[in-house]
């Protein structure tokens, strides 16, 4: 736990606080995107802080983020869609 808050999370290597990763996780839940939704939430309330996304929730949530106000999800959209960019470049998309 050196080097983070008590309250956030790590998606894609990015902290995001609780509070904001606990709205990701309603917007997300909202579009249908369940599996997302139930991954940052059991990290949430877990001592696993570190959430371990797949291909489909990284898409859900660049589906679901549009202009993020938080600067923790604005650099979560930012690096999701910069590895999304690459996986195609690499031909892995």
């Amino acid at each position: 736990m050196l080097g983070r808050t008590l309250a956030s999370v790590r998606l894609a290597g990015i902290e995001i606080r609780d509070a904001d990763a606990l709205g990701l996780a309603l917007l997300l839940r909202s579009r249908g995107h369940l599996h997302a939704a139930d991954e940052i939430e059991t990290a949430c309330i877990s001592y696993e802080r570190e959430v371990v996304l797949t291909l489909e929730d990284r898409d859900a949530i660049i589906a679901v983020l549009t202009s993020p106000a938080d600067d923790g999800l604005a650099r979560l959209e930012e690096t999701l869609l910069l590895q999304g960019e690459w996986r195609q470049a690499e031909g892995l998309a």
